[in-house]
């Protein structure tokens, strides 16, 4: 649904272009519930439950959306994002939270209003995208409450409604070992930065936060690098796609689980 950069010519749009842009907050809206149920289906924290702390919203963003690792992909016209390891700032970006090998939009370090991206158009450099500004700054939704009268007196006495996260695994082992975190201007590791947790379950919980996460590499002990820079040091690392080292002595204190 989203415009081609070859349907602008001489600042001039397209009435096919109009149209899908006319359209694209719809399918931007059906894309936000459709990764809210994946959150759920993944065993997802659901705002307002007093037993499991909110979700980080990602389909929208906060303040100025440094922190923002959604997935809209598209300028506010309608443009086609370009990768940022493509720019022509890449070596400038490279390793900078949520910056990697995609076409994202994102705001690295704040630089900008809202998240933005540079375009395919060699016209247009850059644009910020149509990504939408958090309601209630973020804040859990509370839950809701039946009236007086709406339940039965067997379910008023139960109290309020509470999910159940799904009984089945979340994730299993895959390999001994740990992912690469990226090889030259390729990352795997989500958000270019490692997370610090206490067990396997609290790294898969911090994981299925991030968008993308298809495997998870937890160290019972953290790795000590002292040239690690601050954002690499830790012992859970989220991955869109798990590459081993070839030919490298496997850490003994990594494991590689594949999520389900």
């Amino acid at each position: 649904p989203f415009s081609r950069p070859q349907d602008f010519v001489s600042g001039q749009t397209h009435a096919s272009t109009k149209k899908n842009m006319a359209i694209q907050p719809m399918f931007q809206g059906i894309a936000a519930v459709v990764l809210s149920l994946a959150g759920l289906a993944s065993g997802g924290r659901v705002r307002g439950s007093k037993s499991l702390a909110p979700k980080a919203p990602y389909d929208c963003y906060l303040k100025t959306g440094a922190d923002y690792v959604g997935l809209f992909h598209s300028s506010q016209s309608g443009r086609k994002c370009m990768k940022w390891l493509d720019s022509e700032k890449a070596e400038d970006l490279a390793g900078k939270p949520g910056i990697g090998n995609h076409a994202y939009c994102r705001n690295p370090g704040g630089s900008k209003d809202k998240p933005w991206c540079f375009t395919v158009d060699p016209k247009v450099p850059w644009e910020y995208c149509d990504v939408p500004e958090c309601p209630n700054e973020g804040k859990p939704l509370e839950p809701w409450v039946a009236p007086k009268g709406g339940k039965s007196k067997e379910a008023e006495a139960k109290g309020p409604c509470k999910y159940d996260p799904p009984k089945k695994a979340k994730f299993e082992k895959y390999k001994d070992g740990a992912c690469l975190n990226n090889r030259g201007k390729t990352w795997w590791l989500i958000s270019n930065k490692m997370h610090k947790v206490r067990s396997a379950r609290g790294c898969q919980r911090k994981c299925a936060a991030l968008p993308g996460t298809q495997f998870f590499t937890y160290w019972k002990k953290t790795p000590k690098d002292e040239k690690l820079p601050e954002d690499l040091k830790g012992n859970c690392g989220c991955y869109r796609k798990c590459v081993l080292p070839e030919g490298k002595k496997m850490d003994s204190s990594a494991v590689v689980y594949k999520v389900l």
